[in-house]
């Protein structure tokens, strides 16, 4: 993980080309046209405000869980 002072805008513009690339918003509803908007969630949010429903509920304890994984040197 790269520490908080050593974040620069290039290396955020460079993480979210990457991101650019996986589409992962359009693969999940095109593989789950079912899903409902709640499912914006899986991808947009903080982990530091209220949930907005149990979609965002659930990923924002996935996302602590995956940074204390981070923090602590272990792999989830």
């Amino acid at each position: 993980m790269i520490q908080k002072n050593r974040r620069t805008v290039d290396t955020y513009m460079k993480v979210g080309a990457k991101m650019r690339l996986f589409k992962a918003e359009d693969n999940m509803f095109r593989d789950h046209p079912d899903l409902t908007d709640e499912y914006l969630d899986v991808f947009y949010g903080s982990t530091e405000m209220e949930p907005r429903n149990d979609v965002d509920r659930k990923v924002i304890a996935m996302a602590r869980e995956a940074a204390d994984g981070l923090f602590k040197g272990t792999r989830n």
